[in-house]
């Protein structure tokens, strides 16, 4: 999966301790939508030999700068035109 990674992909970890795992994500180049992975840790815990860690990334359309500021609006009764430049 190009959109997550660790920061360590091996590892150990003394009893009764614990360490910190980084976890990156990248929405580069991903279309609008839920993407969802799970992390596994695999233990020598013999209750426990795997543990899974549902992760997941919601890419969304940036609606803020969606219109690049561009085009007319009203504001206290005026038109304003936002394409235009200023005369130099």
């Amino acid at each position: 999966m190009s959109w997550v990674s660790v920061d360590e992909t091996s590892g150990t970890v003394d009893a009764l301790t614990t360490a910190d795992v980084g976890v990156n994500y990248d929405s580069t180049g991903l279309a609008p939508g839920l993407y969802q992975a799970s992390l596994c840790l695999e233990t020598t815990d013999s209750g426990n030999g795997q543990i899974i860690i549902p992760i997941s990334l919601d890419v969304r359309v940036d609606d803020l700068f969606s219109d690049r500021f561009e085009g007319i609006d009203t504001i206290d009764g005026r038109e304003v035109d936002y394409s235009r430049k200023r005369p130099e």
